[in-house]
C-alpha cells in the first residue's frame, strides 16, 4: 500500500483555484504524501485572478496532470489512480464530479471541500448564490464524496463566516479560502488516525443551485434596489463578469456601486426604471422606487463611462424611434417590463396547448409571452383563455399592436425554417415539441420518422447553439430501449420480458439498448438518443444551456382528436402508449399530422367504450406502463423553464407518474376504464336494471379481446414488458412530485367525454 512508504499516508488530489492551492499546502505541511495532482487547463475566456495549482505542484515537485476530459469517461485516469493505491482522495474546488468507481479507490475515503455550510447551497458557485440571495453568513464543509453532488456525510465544518452588507464575491471568497485552510488543518490529524466522526448531511433541510454564466448578470430593474445591489456584489468586476444593463443599444457594466437614498431631485417619475443622470451622478432606478448610486460604470471594453457621455446616450435613446418587434429595448427612461419570450414548436399539440394554457392562466408568468408554430390552431381556438390571447402572425411579419400574449404562425418546420431561425434568435427559451410519436408509424414509415424526429430538429438545435439560447428538448421514455434483463423475447409475441424489480430507468445511468436493425420499431428511439447525445455534446463543447426531459406516457384531455372508427381500424389497439410511445409532441410538420389511426391507448379505449366496440389488447395487454397525468407533467415542465438557480441546466429528467398509483398493464388499464365508465353512467343515469346497480350488460357491449403484435402493427414489431421511471432526481432537484393517480386522471377524461358524447353517437 502507498502508506507503507516511510509510514506516510498518501493522497491523490483533484484541485483548482485558491482553495486548491491552500489546501494542497496544508496536506504537505501535515505530512501527507501527495502522489498525484489532477487539475484543469485554464479557460482563456475566464477571468483568472486566483492561484495556479499547476504552478504550485511544479514548484513543489508533485506530479500533476491536466486532462481535458470528464473523469467519468477517462479510463486512463482511473487506471493511473488505481495503480497509486491512495489512502485518501481529496477534491478541492475541482470542477467535475468524480465517479464512484474512482472514489472507491481510496482506502481511507474520498473527501471534498465545499464552499458553504452544507446542506445549504449544494451545487455550483455557492459564494455567488449566497450573496445574490442576501445571506449574512456562509462557511466551508469537508464532506465525504458520494454519487450525488455535495450529499455525503459531513466530516468537518467551519464556524460561520460573516458576509458583510458591502462584501463582494471576491472578498467573501478570500474569507472562504482561509476557512478551508483552517478547517482542513484542524481535522487532518484525526483523519490520519482514523478517528474522524461523521454526521448526516440532511439534504431535505438544505438547498441546491446550478452554475452561473455571464449573461445571468443582466439586471432586471423591476427588482428592488437591494436585489440589484446584491446581484452587483455577487458578480462584481474585475474578478467576475459584472452586473450589466443595456442603454441605447449598448452594454454597460456596473464597476462600483452603493445603495442610494432619495432626495427631492432623485425621486423618479412613475414607471421610470434603469440608468439615469441626476446632478452629475449616475443612478440606477429600481422597481421599489429606490435607487443605487453607481460610482463606476464600464463599457464592454472595460473603460470608465463618465456621466456626461452616458447622458448623451440616454438622450439619443429617448429621442429615437421605438425598437422593432423582437429587438432588445433601451433600459433607460420609461419602459415596459422586459418579457420572457418562449418559443414552442408544436404549440397546438397535446403538450404545447396545455403548456400555453398554464402559462397564460398563472399569475406567476404574466411577464412571459409565447410564440408558436403548428399546422393548425384548433386546440388553441377551442380554449376560451387561449383564444382570448391568440394573435395570428401573417406572412408579412409580426402583428404591430395587440394585447395578446400568444403569437401563432401556421406552417410546418421545413417551409418555415427561416421564421424559426429568427424566432430562436429573439427568444429566451426554445421548446421543439413537434414530432411523430406512434409505433405504427415507426414500422410503416420509418423514413418519415427520421425526417421529422431527427433531420428537422437539427437546425433548431444548431440555432440555439449559434444564438446561445436555452433549449428544453423532449427526449422520450423509449430512449431506454430494452433493459439488459430483457434480451429474450417471449416466443411469438415480440414482447421482451422484463424482471419487474430491475426495470426502473435512471436518466444518468441506465444503458440504452435496442433491438436488431430489422426491427424498425426502434428508429424513433434511435433518432431521439442520437439527438440527446448531440445536445449533450454541444453543452460540453459549446456551452449550450439545455435540459432534456423524458415523458412517461403522459395522458389527459386533448391527447388526441376522437376520430370516428371504421370497422378496419376500430379493431386495432392504440398506436402509442400501450406499446411504449410517450406523447403527442405536436404537429408542426407536414408528416406529423395526427389523424387516421394515430391515437393513443387512453383515447382508443375510450372511443371503443363510447361506441360499444371491442377493446383490443395487443399480445394480451401484458405490457406494463407508468402513466402520467398532463397537469403533473406540465408542473415539472414549468419548473424546468423557470430554472431557478440554474438547477435544470445540463440535466436529464424523467417525468413520470408514481409507480404505486400509476403503473399497470394495458389489460388492467382497459378493465379500469370500463369500470370507471360504468360507474359514471350509473352515477349519472342510475342502474339500468333498477336492482343491481350495474349498467345493463345487453347495452354495454364493450369487452376485452386479444390480438398478436404482428396482427396489430405488422412485421418489425418489438416491445418491452415494463417501463418504470426513476424520478427521484426530478423530485429532489425540481421540488416536484406527481400528484394525480392514474385512476383519478382517467375518471376526469371519462367523465368529460361521456357527458359530451352519447353512447353510440359517433363520439367525435
Amino acid at each position: 500500500m502507498a502508506s507503507s512508504n516511510s509510514g506516510r499516508l498518501s493522497a491523490v488530489v483533484f484541485a483548482y483555484h485558491d482553495v486548491g492551492v491552500r489546501c494542497l499546502g496544508v496536506l504537505l505541511a501535515r505530512g501527507i504524501r501527495v502522489s498525484l495532482v489532477v487539475t484543469h487547463v485554464d479557460d482563456p475566456s475566464e477571468i483568472r485572478w486566483f492561484g495556479s495549482v499547476a504552478e504550485f505542484s511544479q514548484d513543489h515537485g508533485i506530479p500533476f496532470i491536466q486532462p481535458t476530459s470528464n473523469p467519468k469517461k477517462d479510463n486512463d485516469l482511473l487506471a493511473r489512480v488505481a495503480s497509486l493505491q491512495p489512502d485518501f482522495i481529496f477534491s478541492f474546488y475541482y470542477r467535475y464530479m468524480l465517479p464512484v468507481s474512482l472514489l472507491s479507490l481510496a482506502s481511507r475515503g474520498a473527501y471534498n471541500m465545499h464552499g458553504s455550510l452544507l446542506p445549504k447551497y449544494r451545487g455550483r458557485a455557492p459564494v455567488n448564490w449566497a450573496i445574490l440571495n442576501g445571506e449574512t453568513e456562509t462557511g466551508v464543509t469537508l464532506h465525504e464524496m458520494v454519487s450525488k453532488p455535495d450529499a455525503g456525510p459531513i466530516v468537518a465544518q467551519s464556524d460561520p463566516i460573516p458576509i458583510l452588507p458591502d462584501d463582494t464575491a471576491h472578498q467573501v471568497f478570500q474569507k472562504v479560502t482561509v476557512a478551508a485552510e483552517q478547517t482542513l488543518w484542524n481535522v487532518l490529524p484525526l483523519m490520519k488516525e482514523g478517528k474522524t466522526s461523521k454526521r448526516a448531511n440532511e439534504l431535505s433541510e438544505g438547498s441546491y443551485f446550478g452554475g452561473r454564466k455571464p449573461e445571468d448578470g443582466m439586471i432586471d430593474w423591476s427588482c428592488s434596489a437591494v436585489e440589484v445591489y446584491n446581484l452587483h456584489r455577487a458578480v462584481a468586476p474585475p474578478h467576475y463578469p459584472g452586473a450589466w444593463t443595456l442603454a441605447g443599444g449598448r452594454k454597460y457594466i456596473i464597476g462600483k456601486a452603493r445603495p442610494g437614498s432619495h432626495t427631492s431631485s432623485t425621486k423618479p417619475a412613475q414607471g421610470c426604471l434603469g440608468l439615469d443622470i441626476v446632478d452629475g451622478r449616475i443612478l440606477g432606478r429600481c422597481g421599489d422606487e429606490q435607487i443605487i448610486e453607481i460610482h463606476e460604470l464600464l463599457d464592454e471594453g472595460g473603460r470608465i463611462v463618465l456621466p456626461h457621455a452616458l447622458r448623451e446616450v440616454l438622450q439619443l435613446s429617448s429621442a429615437s424611434e421605438p425598437n422593432p418587434a423582437g429587438r432588445l429595448p433601451s433600459l433607460s427612461g420609461p419602459q415596459p417590463t422586459v418579457k420572457k419570450r418562449i418559443l414552442i414548436l408544436g404549440v397546438d399539440g397535446f403538450i404545447g396547448h396545455h403548456l400555453a394554457r398554464r402559462i397564460l392562466s398563472d399569475a406567476a408568468y404574466t411577464d412571459w409571452v409565447i410564440y408558436g408554430l403548428d399546422l393548425a390552431d384548433s386546440r388553441l381556438r377551442a380554449c376560451p383563455l387561449l383564444r382570448s390571447h391568440l394573435v395570428t402572425l401573417k406572412n408579412d411579419g409580426d402583428a404591430k399592436c395587440n394585447s395578446g400574449r400568444l403569437f401563432f404562425r401556421q406552417g410546418d418546420m421545413q417551409s418555415e425554417s427561416t421564421w424559426i431561425d429568427d424566432q430562436v434568435r429573439n427568444s429566451d427559451v426554445v421548446l421543439p415539441l413537434a414530432g411523430i410519436a406512434c409505433p405504427q408509424s415507426y414500422i410503416s414509415d420509418p423514413l418519415s420518422i427520421f425526417e421529422v424526429d431527427f433531420a428537422a430538429q437539427l437546425p433548431i438545435i444548431e440555432a440555439c447553439v449559434r444564438y446561445k439560447k436555452r433549449l428544453i428538448f423532449p427526449s422520450t421514455s423509449e430512449v431506454y430501449g430494452m433493459p439488459l434483463s430483457s434480451q429474450s423475447p417471449t416466443a411469438g409475441t415480440g414482447v421482451l420480458r422484463v424482471n419487474n424489480s430491475s426495470c426502473e430507468m435512471d436518466a444518468d445511468e441506465s444503458p440504452l439498448v435496442y433491438g436488431p436493425t430489422t426491427k424498425s420499431r426502434w428508429i424513433y428511439a434511435t433518432c431521439k438518443q442520437l439527438l440527446d447525445r448531440i445536445i449533450h455534446a454541444h453543452g460540453i463543447q459549446n456551452g449550450l444551456d439545455y435540459t432534456l426531459f423524458r415523458p412517461f406516457n403522459w395522458f389527459g384531455p386533448g391527447l388526441d382528436d376522437l376520430p370516428r372508427p371504421t370497422p378496419h381500424h376500430s379493431s386495432h389497439t392504440e398506436t402509442g402508449l400501450s406499446t411504449g410511445g410517450d406523447i403527442d409532441t405536436g404537429r408542426a410538420h407536414k408528416n406529423g399530422t395526427i389523424g387516421g389511426n394515430t391515437v393513443r391507448v387512453t383515447t382508443q379505449f375510450l372511443l371503443q367504450i363510447l361506441k360499444g366496440e371491442d377493446i383490443v389488447l395487443c399480445n394480451g395487454g401484458r405490457q406494463r406502463r407508468t402513466f402520467t397525468y398532463i397537469d403533473d407533467g406540465i408542473d415539472a415542465l414549468l419548473k424546468i423553464i423557470e430554472n431557478k438557480g440554474g438547477v435544470a441546466s445540463g440535466r436529464i429528467y424523467n417525468i413520470g407518474g408514481d409507480i404505486q398509483s400509476s403503473n399497470c398493464s394495458i389489460r388492467e388499464l382497459g378493465e379500469m376504464m370500463l369500470r370507471l365508465y360504468r360507474e359514471h353512467q350509473t352515477h349519472c343515469h342510475g342502474p339500468a336494471d333498477g336492482v343491481s346497480g350495474e349498467v345493463n350488460p345487453g347495452k354495454d357491449r364493450s369487452r376485452l379481446v386479444e390480438m398478436s403484435g404482428e396482427e396489430v402493427y405488422g412485421k418489425g414489431y418489438q416491445d418491452v414488458d415494463n417501463r418504470v421511471p426513476d424520478i427521484k432526481k426530478t423530485c429532489e432537484e425540481l421540488d416536484w412530485r406527481p400528484r394525480t393517480s392514474l385512476e383519478e386522471g382517467l375518471r376526469r377524461i371519462i367523465g368529460t367525454a361521456a357527458d359530451a358524447s352519447p353512447r353510440g353517437s359517433g363520439a367525435n
